[in-house]
């Protein structure tokens, strides 16, 4: 889905870029209250595909076009970072989580988590702000490279859970939420009743073997109050990187006088 166009503009326009976006929930919550976003996801075709070098500067191109305070969400792939899919990827510490170099997929996924921290690198360069969210079995967030920039950043980590937004969410889903947005914290939610596996996996207790259940599917998108929760902090920022704006175009004023 895309939302704003044309990105190869000078002018800095974008409020929002959210990459990895899915089915946009975050993306259409904002664009409801006027905030102008990119939405990217490899969903939307070709040119979004971060795998590819069209990809990759179509994302730069959005994050180039991030206001100074506006936010780039991100939320990769866990597929091969969780605890369903252990027996391909062997993520642990003693690999500093990077995990089987004779998987294809687990590579793959290697390479996805560079150009992440890359892209979210250039974004705070431009003077914006990031959100990377996983879930709470994500062992993306526990690799060194990552644990880099929140450093560099001034990251913080929270953890909310998604069936605190929607009471109709299948599972008590937790995520990690780490980057530097001054509104993290407000985006925390208690833990709910109900385990995080209910209908979601079972385990063999026999074979230790992990199995995803029908409900897996349903767990992957936003429910829409986790949505508006964000959009709705996110206007205060938006309203900052106004006024900041205004500043710095009188001090330039100022300047050539």
């Amino acid at each position: 889905m895309t939302l704003a166009e044309p990105l190869l503009s000078s002018a800095r326009t974008l409020d929002v870029v959210e990459m990895f976006s899915g089915d946009g929930e975050l993306s259409a919550a904002c664009l409801r209250k006027g905030l102008l976003v990119q939405s990217i996801d490899r969903e939307n075709g070709p040119l979004q595909d971060l795998g590819t070098m069209v990809g990759l500067q179509f994302a730069i191109d959005a994050i180039m076009n991030l206001k100074v305070g506006g936010l780039l969400w991100l939320a990769p792939p866990c597929q091969n970072w969780v605890f369903l899919s252990m027996s391909v990827h062997r993520r642990s510490a003693t690999n500093d989580y990077l995990g089987r170099p004779s998987s294809r997929l687990t590579q793959e996924a290697n390479s996805l988590l560079y150009i992440n921290t890359a892209l979210v690198r250039l974004a705070v360069a431009r003077g914006a702000k990031y959100i990377i969210e996983q879930p709470l079995d994500s062992r993306m967030l526990k690799t060194k490279c990552m644990a880099k920039v929140f450093h560099m950043t001034g990251a913080r980590r929270v953890v909310t859970y998604l069936k605190s937004f929607a009471e109709t969410f299948p599972c008590a889903k937790g995520l990690h939420l780490a980057g530097n947005a001054d509104f993290l914290q407000a985006l925390v939610r208690n833990r709910p009743e109900g385990k995080a596996s209910d209908g979601i996996y079972t385990i063999d207790s026999i074979t230790g073997s992990v199995t995803g259940g029908p409900e897996l599917a349903g767990t992957a998108s936003y429910p829409s109050g986790f949505g508006e929760a964000a959009q709705a902090l996110l206007l205060p920022e938006r309203a900052f990187s106004c006024w900041l704006c205004y500043v710095q175009s009188l001090l330039q004023s100022s300047q050539g006088c």
